[in-house]
């Protein structure tokens, strides 16, 4: 696995996060298939490989209006220039 140690350019995926309805299962499930270890943090479960962060298992509070799943971060340089972008409708 890479490490990143500089900001990385817009729209690269920079954290992810599994929304579960009961992280126990798959937090064991996803220490096994990576090695990585946990750490408890308020009501997130923060996975670590080589003791650095690298994904989060959460209960998903909203239970039935949305599936479970992985949400992906993405880096941007200028939040407002992002959100420009994606809100102006694409010439046809």
């Amino acid at each position: 696995m890479s490490r990143v140690t500089t900001n990385q350019p817009t729209g690269t995926p920079t954290w992810v996060e599994l929304r579960v309805p009961d992280p126990e299962p798959a937090t064991r499930f996803y220490r096994a298939l990576f090695g990585w270890t946990v750490e408890c943090v308020g009501d997130t479960t923060m996975c670590l490989l080589d003791g650095l962060p690298v994904a989060a298992v959460s209960a998903d509070r909203d239970v039935g209006t949305a599936p479970a799943g992985w949400d992906m971060y993405l880096a941007a340089d200028d939040c407002d220039e992002v959100a420009r972008r994606v809100t102006t409708p694409v010439a046809r």
